[in-house]
């Protein structure tokens, strides 16, 4: 019995030591400068693969959307369908939504096999900041959302001076306690 433990262990060790040297090969061809081209074509072949497997693009879900434009959104999410799902970095779509002006965050999850989904919270508007030049949609941090389309925006306290931006929530906050003359700015 003891021989054949032996055998045994030693074949584990085999294949473990084996895998360690493919993963070490694989990680020094996909790091390498000099080999980039062949980690570049084994990366496509890759994803052509999984591809032709059924692990693609079909389908964009959005969750939470009410005020970003559907056209500027898909355009940054930069998916075309049929493209291969795990080509897609993620990360990198996560930061291209956030800059859009509505976003306040947003989640990207992959769900194999075919769709990309976004949860999506949008900034609230808080207030109208008057700049003396131009007119900007703010929300209660005094970040600017949009300098477009304000008229949907008209019931919203107009701010202006230097500061106020800031200051804004500040002010509404102790205003709770004075419904009567908040109800009046706002």
């Amino acid at each position: 019995v003891a021989p054949l433990a032996k055998v045994f262990s030693n074949w584990r060790l085999g294949i473990a030591s084996t895998a360690g040297i493919v993963a070490l090969v694989l990680v020094g061809i996909f790091n390498a400068e000099s080999t980039r081209p062949t980690a570049d074509y084994l990366r496509d072949c890759f994803f052509h693969a999984t591809a032709t497997a059924g692990l693609q693009v079909n389908d964009i879900t959005v969750e939470g959307r009410r005020r970003t434009q559907r056209d500027d959104l898909l355009a940054v999410t930069q998916v075309d369908p049929g493209m291969p799902i795990l080509r897609v970095d993620l990360d990198a779509m996560q930061n291209r939504i956030k800059k859009l002006p509505w976003i306040h965050n947003v989640t990207v999850v992959r769900r194999l096999p075919s769709i990309i989904h976004l949860q999506v919270s949008e900034r609230e508007p808080f207030a109208l900041y008057d700049e003396g030049r131009k007119t900007e949609l703010i929300d209660k941090n005094g970040d600017v959302i949009t300098s477009n389309y304000l008229k949907a925006f008209d019931h919203l306290p107009i701010l202006s001076g230097s500061g106020a931006p800031i200051r804004a929530q500040a002010l509404m906050v102790l205003l709770q306690d004075y419904p009567v003359v908040r109800n009046r700015l706002v």
